[in-house]
């Protein structure tokens, strides 16, 4: 998810654990550790896509997050001065360092990107049922931190306000995950209603809200894009073909690594084009056609046809900003095309 929602959960699971003992200084405590596993973007590789699959990696795990837990004690033990901790155990203040950092992984795996919860196990979890920023998520959590900054630590309304905003937005990750089931049972209704052979089937929500969604399917010969709104009249999912042959990634993926591991991460939701003699991919899962958020050039094709490996390189995308707003039109209106 984005900084500012990683940032209101970890202050507001602080503020539920320390708030007691450490009113809005507990709020400044969860926000700050609330951004903690992000911290990884500043690692750079030496691959575009190391960099890509390696986010979400070890700062992300479940593993690795509870290991840390005795060293960050000892560390905020050490820097704190003017003893703002000291009325709180070992075992609290554990906890709430557990729950802030553990609530922010477990909330990037609800997004379709791919988080590496069980690191150094490696699989890319992302159960993308939810976009990366969502203000119905957000905003409730906002609005109850912002009234608890006003109220005294001694208040008994402050912990139950600060708890309705974590409820409210648990609620509503409940309710995506719920709409997701049900949308995904549609499309493959759909589907067979089509005569449409597949292979694989993603729905993802659309951004900034869980009544749009948008799927990718799979097929031999490329993928289908299409749209489904919870507030359609029809079930018949409209779709669009577009070619793309992976054969042509089959060529190359054994001696080359940045082929291997896009294909791994992205879960065979890619696609493989040739543009100006290069053979580059593209994740399917974020963006839409022509407009992927992760696209990369991987190999060159020479005069004789022979595929060479270059040095990889993302390819940025002319994202058309203006389309945003059609995005919102299409909830309530199934003849919008956004392909």
């Amino acid at each position: 998810m984005d900084s500012l929602t990683q940032i209101a959960l970890g202050a507001a699971v602080a503020e539920s654990t320390l708030g007691r003992k450490l009113g809005n200084k507990a709020i400044i405590f969860g926000a700050v550790f609330g951004t903690l596993p992000d911290l990884d973007v500043l690692i750079r590789y030496a691959d575009p896509i190391a960099n890509f699959t390696y986010h979400r990696g070890f700062s992300h795990s479940i593993i690795i997050l509870t290991l840390v837990i005795p060293l960050l004690i000892l560390l905020l033990r050490k820097i704190d001065k003017k003893k703002w901790l000291g009325e709180i155990s070992n075992i609290r203040l554990g906890l709430a360092l557990w729950l802030v950092l553990v609530t922010h992984a477990l909330l990037d795996a609800l997004t379709v990107y791919g988080t590496q919860l069980l690191w150094p196990y490696n699989y890319p979890f992302g159960v993308s049922s939810i976009f990366i920023i969502d203000p119905f998520y957000t905003v409730p959590l906002l609005v109850t931190l912002t009234t608890v900054l006003f109220m005294k630590r001694q208040n008994k309304w402050r912990s139950i306000i600060n708890k309705s905003g974590l409820i409210i937005s648990s609620l509503y990750i409940i309710w995506s995950i719920g709409v997701k089931a049900h949308v995904d049972k549609i499309a493959i209704q759909s589907l067979a209603d089509q005569n449409i052979e597949y292979g694989q089937i993603l729905s993802v929500a659309a951004p900034f809200n869980t009544f749009l969604w948008r799927f990718i399917v799979m097929d031999d010969a490329g993928y289908y894009e299409g749209y489904y709104s919870i507030f359609d009249k029809s079930d018949n999912i409209k779709l669009t073909h577009h070619q793309s042959d992976k054969s042509i990634l089959g060529n190359i993926i054994q001696d080359n690594w940045a082929a291997k591991r896009f294909a791994w991460f992205t879960h065979g939701f890619y696609s493989v084009k040739v543009i100006n003699d290069e053979i580059v991919v593209s994740d399917l899962r974020m963006g839409n056609e022509e407009s992927y958020v992760f696209t990369f050039a991987l190999a060159k094709i020479d005069k004789d046809n022979n595929i060479q490996n270059i040095p990889t390189r993302i390819i940025r995308s002319n994202r058309d900003m203006s389309k945003m707003g059609l995005f919102w039109d299409r909830i309530f209106d199934e003849e919008i095309a956004l392909d």
